[in-house]
């Protein structure tokens, strides 16, 4: 079935938003353009991340942004830039290239902003040479090695800092001729510090020139009266004993994250610590030990957490299994299940939603939920 749309048609869930057209990646590492009010989505799964602003304006153009003086290049001509570049999404002159013609030349860009903390992240590649290339996010203050992030193909690279003020952000080539190709440049407010670098802030794509653009978190739930199976006028799978299964990525925040959640009684949650617990109506949530979920794109976690007749809840995650708690119980109705947050930014899963499925009635033996998250 489709999610490319908002459309109450039966569908399980669908996109509760309208938010900021942009892009996600999908298994071949291409950019796939998602448009507004449609559940962000590739042949990954569903993405989810926090809203955010980016301050970074001609974050694709650096020419129009050098034109427009947006980006001020040292001495004019220490970097030589232009829109020549084929982007993520296989469009060609969309992204550009940044050439060093003078070692330590810098290209800056200031904005006016209240103490907070910050992300600075691009998609970046390299074309030409080995040389250091840095970033800063205070003007040169401090400046931050990124080499080692950069490779042949596209990848986000990123520095941050904490309680920055009206931050000056940019990069600065080291070697003469070194090429590098940019895209998607994005300075934002972020829940993660300097401190948690381990894990690496993602975001949506989105192009942007003259205006900063807050990209909306996106929030595809299934509400009382659509017309879907897993909670709408065709029944709710929340509402009876029930089985669920996921397969996430996550890359992790300050704060709890949801892969299910029903306003007041149905939670699934990943927790900084690499917890995650699950809660039915009453009585304490099942959960597994810190350290049992694994933080990054590249981890697969599979989680089952599921809930008899008798109020019991058991959760099991990548072959661990948690406690089994009692006390559940099921509301007369359920409002709405988000799925990949609550629909708070700072509950979003941070990541990919692989796969998700609920099974009514079910309540699996360990060791098929040991089998099923292996």
């Amino acid at each position: 079935m489709s999610y490319t749309t908002n459309s109450n048609d039966g569908r399980p869930f669908r996109e509760q938003t309208n938010f900021t057209a942009c892009f996600v990646p999908n298994a071949a590492g291409i950019l796939v353009s998602v448009p507004a009010s449609s559940v962000r989505r590739s042949d990954m799964g569903y993405w989810s991340f926090s809203r955010g602003t980016n301050r970074c304006l001609w974050n694709c153009d650096l020419p129009g942004g050098v034109s427009a003086g947006a980006w001020v290049i040292s001495n004019t001509s220490d970097l030589t830039v232009a829109k020549d570049q084929t982007s993520g999404d296989g469009t060609a002159n969309n992204a550009s290239s940044i050439t060093v013609a003078v070692g330590g030349g810098t290209m800056l860009q200031s904005v006016t902003l209240a103490s907070t903390n910050l992300l600075f992240q691009a998609r970046i590649k390299r074309l030409v040479g080995s040389g250091t290339w840095e970033m800063t996010l205070n003007g040169g203050t401090n400046w931050v090695n990124v080499t080692s992030q950069i490779s042949a193909s596209w990848s986000d690279v990123f520095i941050l800092l904490d309680t920055i003020t009206n931050p000056q952000f940019g990069l600065r080539g080291g070697t003469v001729g070194d090429k590098i190709a940019f895209e998607f440049g994005d300075v934002w407010s972020t829940l993660v510090s300097a401190t948690q670098v381990s894990r690496k802030p993602q975001h949506y794509y989105a192009r942007q020139t003259t205006t900063a653009t807050n990209v909306a978190q996106s929030r595809p739930a299934a509400i009382s009266t659509d017309a879907g199976s897993w909670n709408g006028t065709g029944g709710s799978l929340f509402l009876t004993p029930y089985a669920l299964y996921a397969e996430v990525s996550s890359e992790g925040n300050a704060g709890s994250m949801g892969v299910v959640t029903g306003i007041t009684d149905t939670f699934c949650t990943i927790l900084p610590d690499g917890s995650v617990t699950f809660a039915q109506g009453g009585g304490t949530s099942a959960a597994v030990a810190a350290g049992t979920f694994q933080f990054g794109l590249n981890n697969v976690n599979k989680i089952v957490g599921q809930i008899n007749a008798a109020g019991q809840k058991q959760i099991t995650v990548n072959g661990v299994d948690g406690t089994t708690t009692t006390g559940g119980t099921f509301p007369a109705s359920l409002a709405h299940i988000d799925i990949g947050t609550n629909g708070v930014g700072s509950r979003s899963l941070w990541g990919v939603m692989r796969k998700i499925g609920v099974a009514p009635g079910a309540y699996f033996s360990l060791a098929d939920r040991i089998t099923l998250t292996t």
